[in-house]
């Protein structure tokens, strides 16, 4: 891998695009677009570029998105899945009775890991907490007077 090739505007949007298109991570979008290039390397582009910072933090954005998006037919779709379970009779003869179930724990795991993806790609949508910001007029500092009691 190559890794001090300078920035490369076609190589950004390819990026760019990928990731606000889709959920997967940025060595698997570099691997599927065949890139000779280190997730490293992009992540020197990103602190070397504003504007590349900039759209890089907007297909993220994105991305949070369809995370978010994936969630729900994650949880309205079943995954089917096979359980083997093997025992031993009493005679030593070995038998293998499979199951197939929804495979329930591994969606969870699906819906939570994207949970958390979305919630730290976008806090302000996604995050468990409300987030306030409290600004005086105009967005300046709060200013807090003590008014004292009438006697």
């Amino acid at each position: 891998m190559a890794h001090s090739i300078p920035y490369d505007e076609k190589i950004a949007d390819q990026i760019c695009d990928a990731i606000a298109t889709q959920s997967k991570g940025l060595a698997t979008i570099i691997h599927d677009l065949d890139l000779a290039i280190s997730p490293s390397l992009v992540y020197k582009w990103i602190q070397q570029n504003k504007e590349f910072r900039e759209r890089y933090a907007r297909a993220k954005a994105d991305q949070a998105r369809i995370l978010a998006d994936e969630i729900a037919e994650i949880a309205d779709t079943i995954q089917p899945g096979v359980i083997e379970t093997e025992s031993i009779d009493s005679k030593g003869k070995t038998s293998v009775e499979r199951k197939t179930i929804d495979m329930l724990e591994h969606r969870k795991l699906r819906i939570d890991s994207r949970k958390w993806l979305a919630a730290k790609l976008l806090p302000k949508v996604y995050g468990d907490k409300m987030q306030t910001e409290l600004t005086g007029a105009d967005g300046g500092e709060v200013v807090i007077r003590h008014i004292g009691a009438k006697s």
